[in-house]
Order: structure tokens, then C-alpha cells, then sequence
């Protein structure tokens, strides 16, 4: 069967939506999960514990299933992920500081 580009990139154009569908279902499932186990903890390590194993499941869930796995991608998403969510819990803690003194 002959293939043309536009048949190839639908191909690549819907394995990409499969595996960011099912890297995000993985892995918010996993972070809820672990959220709730982790519920009698400070809030900044539950947060944040969560964040890594959800980010690792998202990050190598989609790049195996859109592009095969491929360590380099998964490790760099991994480490973005990682420091832009501990950077967030940071700032939103420090708010929620600033809050609870405001009231008090």
C-alpha cells in the first residue's frame, strides 16, 4: 500500500493525542493516589512527592508512546516538571503564609 505524507502524519498526529491522554490519565490517577496516602504529612511534601512520581509516569508514559522510549526526552521533561512544580509549591506556600499572617 502506498503511503502518502499526509496519511504518515495522521498516524504521528494521533499517537501523540493517545499518549497524552493516557500519560495524563496515569499519571493524575497516580498523583491523587499518592496525594491521599500521604494525607497526614506537611503539605509541602505531600505536594511535592506526589508531583515526582506523577511527573515520571506522565513523562515516560507519553514519550514511550509517541516516540519510543527515548531516555534524553524523558529525563529532561522529568527535570522540568520536577523544578517548575517544586518552584509552584514554593510560591504557593509562601502566599499562603502571607495569608494566614494578613489574618491574624
Amino acid at each position: 500500500a502506498v503511503s502518502t505524507l499526509k496519511d504518515r502524519m495522521e498516524l504521528v498526529v494521533a499517537r501523540i493525542a493517545l499518549a497524552s491522554c493516557v500519560a495524563l490519565a496515569v499519571a493524575e490517577t497516580a498523583d491523587a493516589l499518592l496525594y491521599h496516602v500521604l494525607r497526614r504529612r506537611e503539605w509541602l511534601e505531600r505536594s511535592n512527592t506526589s508531583n515526582i512520581v506523577s511527573s515520571f509516569l506522565d513523562s515516560a508514559v507519553f514519550v514511550t508512546i509517541a516516540f519510543g522510549w527515548a531516555w534524553p526526552i524523558n529525563f529532561g521533561q522529568l527535570c522540568a516538571k520536577v523544578a517548575g512544580g517544586y518552584v509552584w509549591s514554593l510560591v504557593l506556600r509562601r502566599r499562603q503564609q502571607r495569608k494566614v499572617a494578613y489574618a491574624a
